[in-house]
C-alpha cells in the first residue's frame, strides 16, 4: 500500500524550482515515477524500516536519550515514526535515531517524510561515521558525513558534505522547493558511488559532486534539532514533528 500511495503523489506532487545556479542534470534511469524502490532493476535491497509497529524497533535502531535529544520525544504510531520538538522550560528538545549495526558503503539511501511544519526545527536524514571507527582513534581513517538532506521549514532542502578528518572541510548546496515541505510527503535520496555524490528530491536530480573522501561505511541516521539555522524557533513548534513513513537502502547487484 505504501508503494502505491508513494508513485501516486509523485505524479501529482508538483514539481520543484531550482535556482539557475543550481540546475540538475539530466536524469538517466531514474524520473519521478520511479525514485528507487526496488522497481530499479540492478539494485538488492539492504535495509528497509517501514514503522509498521507500535514502537521503534531497537534491534534496528539507537535512540539517543541525553542532553536535547530525548527518547521520550520519539514514537511510531499510524504506519509512520515521529520526532516530536518539544519545550523543556527555556530549552527546545527534539529526537535523534541512528542504526544499531547496519552500516554501507556505497549504494542508494532512500527515506519518505514530512517535515514539521514550523521555522526553528532542523529535519535530517544523513549518513555519518559510526561510533566504533571514531573509538579507534586512527587519524587516518576516513571521518566524513554526508548529509543526504536537511530540510528547514517551509521550502528548503540543504545538501551537504563534511570531512572531519583533520581540519573541517565541507560543501553544501540549497534547493528550495516550490511547495510547502510540511504539507505533505516528500521523497530524498542519494546515490553514493566511489567517485560521486548524488542527490534526489522526489525522483529528481538535484545536485551532483564528485569526491575522493567517502569511502568508509557509515551508520545511517534520522534526527531533528532546534537550530539557528533552521529559522527562528516559536511557540508553534511545540509538538510539531517530523514524519518518517520508510527508510529504504540498496546495493548494486554483482
Amino acid at each position: 500500500m505504501k508503494r502505491i500511495a508513494l508513485l501516486t503523489a509523485l505524479l501529482l506532487a508538483p514539481l520543484a524550482t531550482i535556482h539557475a545556479a543550481e540546475a540538475p542534470l539530466p536524469v538517466a534511469d531514474i524520473d519521478a515515477k520511479t525514485p528507487a524502490s526496488a522497481a530499479r532493476d540492478g539494485w538488492k535491497l539492504s535495509f528497509s524500516e517501514e514503522f509498521e509497529g507500535q514502537q521503534v524497533d531497537t534491534n534496528k535502531w539507537i535512540i539517543k536519550d541525553q542532553k536535547e535529544r530525548l527518547a521520550k520525544n520519539v514514537s511510531v504510531s499510524a504506519g509512520n515514526l515521529r520526532l516530536v520538538a518539544r519545550r523543556n522550560g527555556k530549552e527546545w528538545t527534539s529526537a535523534w535515531l541512528a542504526t544499531k549495526t547496519f552500516r554501507q558503503k556505497y549504494g542508494w539511501f532512500e527515506c519518505r517524510f514530512r517535515i514539521a511544519g514550523a521555522s526553528g526545527l532542523n529535519n535530517a536524514f544523513w549518513l555519518n561515521t559510526p561510533p566504533e571507527r571514531l573509538a579507534l582513534k586512527d587519524p587516518s581513517l576516513a571521518r566524513f558525513e554526508i548529509d543526504i538532506v536537511e530540510a528547514h521549514y517551509p521550502h528548503e532542502v540543504s545538501m551537504n558534505l563534511h570531512n572531519w578528518r583533520g581540519k573541517h572541510t565541507g560543501s553544501g548546496k540549497k534547493h528550495m522547493a516550490e511547495t510547502d515541505l510540511s504539507m505533505n510527503f516528500h521523497v530524498y535520496a542519494l546515490e553514493w558511488t566511489p567517485k560521486e555524490l548524488i542527490w534526489y528530491f522526489d525522483g529528481k536530480k538535484i545536485r551532483t559532486l564528485a569526491h575522493t573522501i567517502c569511502n568508509a561505511e557509515e551508520e545511517v541516521l534520522l534526527s531533528t534539532k532546534v537550530a539557528s539555522f533552521a529559522g527562528k524557533a516559536s511557540p508553534a513548534l511545540e509538538g510539531k514533528s517530523m514524519d518518517v513513513d520508510y527508510v529504504r537502502i540498496y546495493q548494486k547487484k554483482e
